[in-house]
């Protein structure tokens, strides 16, 4: 079926520029469209994960609820999202990171510097990244 790896091919590159529009409505709509396709859209969780840290709320949430639904594909930079200056990126990459089967090992220091943040949805969310640690 070389057919299909052409269309699913040409699919993400539209998809991708979707997600590089300047339009935060775009973007959103994108995301949501790529979060509608669950796990087969795990090809495109880099790029929607770039989105994490959007400058728009709306399209940084529909981002990290995409993730959910389509895999992270990076446990070692949503674990560093914990310590994100923005407090609401902070808490909802808790809230990815406690759905996570497993860390790499190299999230031991920046999962404890975050044992120190004033946020214990963050923390309990640390806590939890390490014990899976491996």
């Amino acid at each position: 079926m070389p057919g299909l790896r052409i269309v699913l091919a040409e699919d993400a590159a539209i998809l991708r520029e979707g997600l590089n529009d300047p339009a935060p409505a775009v973007r959103e709509h994108t995301i949501l469209a790529i979060a509608s396709m669950n796990d087969h859209g795990k090809p495109l969780a880099g790029d929607v994960f770039k989105l994490c840290t959007d400058k728009e709320e709306k399209v940084r949430g529909v981002a990290f609820d995409a993730l959910q639904k389509i895999g992270i594909s990076d446990p070692l930079g949503m674990v560093n999202l914990l310590s994100h200056k923005e407090p609401d990126i902070s808490r909802l990459a808790a809230e990815a990171v406690v759905t996570l089967d497993a860390v790499p090992e190299e999230a031991l220091e920046p999962l404890l510097k975050v044992f120190q943040s004033e946020d214990e949805a963050v923390r309990s969310a640390a806590i939890r990244a390490v014990s899976t640690l491996g």
